[in-house]
């Protein structure tokens, strides 16, 4: 108990008393020059190295060296009981070899040779280790090395008989130890153990508390909890064993009883053989401290003399046997307590004229003081006197009768055997015995509802039933529970006291108590993962935690029905409910929206169709607002990162184009813009240059495949030049011929012209042709 109380306390301090072991060693492995450095390789099969450390490191005790020169060391750990090592040595550099040993320690300071120490391996040849002890799964050993003389060599280490691979840990193992306890109690806790653990962590609700294979804990509040432990080792971890435990406490138990003189009442195993009030502390089966409380009555053996006369012909009876001769005779009955009364009856049969009627009435409940008796004279002289008591018991009484067949009755009797002397002033009597009996004792049995241990099926349900079956008293039988109800069967109750109280025919009362409990409440909780971007069917539920309730467990989505899966997959993007289902059929549930992943979609105008120097207006159809558009940077897009960019191609070509949305999902399309070569040009052949305002220059009309105009010239008859223009725009009459020549008009006639016309795409071509001015 001081154990862990001082752990709680100091867990930040890592109190736990686990010894510290070597941690995994990097990839590659290397062997380091002292124990405490060392690191676990978690397969030492087909290691290998150079022993090259320049540092003179620190050797075991006893090592089989003559002095250290350059030893180094690496952990490994056992994957079985056997284990056989070789170990192949080449290239050394001074051709002397190596020294090698295999230790156990679990501190660097103590250490056991558990394989043969070699002390000289010459070079290219193969050392065997054979271990000398059966080692301990899972459990880190030393692999020790050396140059002998400082030597340096290659090494490579093969696992020839069992392994040095630990297999995965499948388990915690199961945890031992009471699940119900008591506040204020220590039990012990403990694990089974897994074959190639060697480290014990427990927790309680999540918190470290202990570790080894055993943990004592300190239940000092009511309430459930979840105990964990888990099995480990350098390479691997299980997964947790649970188990939760409830802590409540035991109300005491009462007895109050009476003994009759010789008599002992027994509680557990004591006995106890006088009056007085008595205390028991017991442990329960789960370590509960348990009160019985005893309140003891003793009575003593009543013994009776009684001194008879009767009349000849008459009959006394005690204890429901007749006596109607002379003598002396001895009666043991029963007092109502159940104890012995011993009658010693002196027997004297006469003459008389006295005749007397007796009858009884039963006590109405078992134990009470409720019976009566009715006598009466029926022949005889009055006045009479009578006297009565009860055999071997306390009440008695007398009293006058006056008259013949009055009806004397004697009321509140307890159980038992009664006599009635009726005298006359004669001196004759007449006695009358009878005998007061009770019903038997109201009991009850009773049955109730088991839900897997459990009264009540779910925390906080209503379903649970207790039945009552009473005997004994007088049927038929009428019932009051707490909750109201009349019937022998109370239903649909949840957790608390209940208590019945049983009625007989005759008035008599039985009350009986019970405590139910509700199992633990479930609780669960798990994560939603909204599909992603590689479709709307990636979403998936995970579940975290389940507890509380009845295990086994069952895990519904409303898909396919319940399932013992705690991961569902492949889900598309809607509102989900997860449900768990104990193994009463409680349930409880979280549900969550897988949101709709923003996937982009596009849906383009391509292909367009286009005539040389004609403008693609391109367009994108989303299905989203996209976050970003990215066209490929071909030259020429008007934009990049629109979706209705404009392109003037000289020539067929593809637009790549990537569009985000804000989730960062792409969609990649191209459009194609197919481009027909028309190359559009128009030259007049007449003009008219007399400034009349129409048909006044002579210029090329082009579309807008044209770039340019290179080179214009013009020339009359006799092939003189009249004009000449280049690198000018067509469609522009201010670069046109207007009809002149050195300043003057040119006379009317036919023309010839020549012009070098460059296109967009690069294209040059060469015109010619004839004009004609007319004026």
């Amino acid at each position: 108990m001081k154990k862990i109380a001082i752990c709680l306390i100091l867990s930040a301090l890592s109190c736990l008393s686990a010894k510290a072991q070597p941690s995994p060693c990097n990839d590659p492995a290397i062997m380091t020059p002292t124990c405490q450095e060392a690191c676990i390789i978690c397969d030492i099969d087909g290691f290998t190295g150079i022993n090259d450390s320049p540092v003179q490191g620190v050797a075991p005790p006893g090592f089989c060296t003559f002095g250290v020169q350059n030893i180094t060391w690496i952990a490994f750990l056992a994957g079985s009981v056997n284990l056989i090592l070789e170990v192949e040595v080449s290239n050394c550099q001074n051709g002397i070899g190596l020294q090698i040993g295999i230790y156990e320690s679990l501190d660097c300071q103590n250490f056991n040779l558990v394989s043969n120490c070699e002390n000289s391996i010459p070079e290219n040849t193969t050392a065997t280790f054979i271990m000398n002890q059966d080692l301990i799964v899972g459990q880190y050993y030393y692999f020790v090395m050396d140059g002998d003389l400082g030597d340096i060599c290659n090494y490579t280490v093969t696992v020839v008989e069992g392994t040095t691979l630990v297999p995965p840990l499948p388990s915690s193992g199961q945890i031992s130890g009471p699940a119900v306890v008591c506040p204020g109690l220590s039990p012990n806790y403990s694990t089974s153990g897994q074959e190639g653990a060697t480290i014990y962590d427990w927790t309680l609700n999540g918190n470290l508390i202990g570790s080894g294979l055993d943990v004592d804990v300190d239940w000092n509040a009511e309430g459930s909890y979840q105990l964990c432990v888990t099995a480990a080792n350098v390479c691997d971890e299980a997964p947790p064993t649970c188990q939760t435990i409830v802590v409540a406490s035991i109300p005491p138990t009462i007895f109050n009883e009476s003994i009759c003189e010789g008599d002992c009442f027994e509680v557990a195993d004591t006995l106890l053989c006088d009056a007085g009030n008595y205390q028991f502390d017991y442990l329960t089966s789960v370590g509960c401290d348990s009160i019985v409380l005893v309140d003891l009555v003793y009575y003593p053996v009543v013994q009776t003399d009684v001194d008879i006369n009767i009349c000849d012909g008459d009959t006394v009876f005690i204890g429901g046997n007749p006596y109607f001769q002379t003598g002396s005779y001895e009666e043991i009955l029963t007092t109502y307590l159940g104890c012995d009364s011993t009658v010693t009856l002196e027997l004297t049969t006469v003459i008389c004229e006295i005749t007397g009627d007796i009858e009884s009435t039963s006590t109405q409940c078992f134990g009470e003081s409720s019976g009566s008796i009715n006598f009466s004279v029926i022949d005889g002289t009055p006045p009479f006197t009578f006297e009565w008591e009860q055999l071997g018991g306390s009440p008695s009484g007398n009293g006058v009768l006056n008259n013949i067949n009055e009806v004397v009755e004697i009321p509140d009797l307890p159980l038992g055997s009664y006599i009635i002397t009726i005298t006359d002033l004669f001196g004759n009597d007449v006695i009358l015995l009878t005998d007061v009996t009770q019903p038997p004792l109201l009991q009850s049995n009773a049955t109730f509802s088991n839900y897997n241990g459990y009264p009540i099926s779910c925390n906080g349900a209503a379903d649970g039933f207790i039945a009552v079956q009473p005997f004994g008293g007088i049927p038929p039988y009428s019932y009051l529970w707490s909750t109201d109800g009349t019937d022998s069967l109370v239903q649909n109750i949840g957790e608390g006291f209940y208590s019945v109280t049983i009625t007989d025919f005759v008035g008599c009362q039985k009350v009986l108590a019970y405590q139910f409990f509700d199992p633990p409440p479930l609780v669960l909780a798990a994560t939603f993962y909204d599909p992603g971007c590689d479709g709307f069917d990636t979403g998936s539920i995970l579940v975290d935690t389940a507890y509380g309730g009845v295990k086994p467990y069952l895990f519904d989505i409303g898909q396919g029905g319940p399932k013992d899966l705690t991961i569902f997959e492949n889900l598309f993007p809607g509102s989900y409910t997860l449900t768990l289902t104990d193994a009463n059929g409680c349930t409880t549930d979280t549900t969550a929206i897988l949101a709709t992943p923003q996937i982009p979609t596009i849906t383009t105008n391509s292909p367009i169709d286009i005539e040389l120097g004609e403008t693609a207006n391109m367009q994108l159809l989303l299905n989203l607002v996209p976050d970003s558009i990215a066209w490929n940077p071909i030259p020429g897009l008007d934009c990049y990162d629109c979706e209705t960019p404009s392109v003037m191609p000289i020539e067929d070509t593809f637009y790549p184009v990537t569009v985000w949305s804000e989730q960062g999902c792409i969609d990649m399309d191209t459009v194609l813009v197919r481009v027909t070569v028309i190359r559009n040009i128009y030259i007049p052949n007449i003009f008219s240059p007399d400034y009349d305002g129409i048909n006044d220059v002579f210029y090329i009309f082009g579309g807008p495949e044209v770039a340019q105009i290179r080179n214009f010239q013009i020339y009359d008859r006799w092939g003189e030049q009249v004009f000449r223009a280049g690198n000018i725009q067509p469609n522009d009459p201010a670069k046109g011929w207007n009809g002149t020549f050195r300043g003057e008009p040119a006379p009317s006639g036919v023309y010839a012209w020549y012009a070098e016309i460059e296109f967009i795409d690069g294209v040059v071509g060469n015109y010619e042709g004839d004009v004609v001015i007319v004026r």
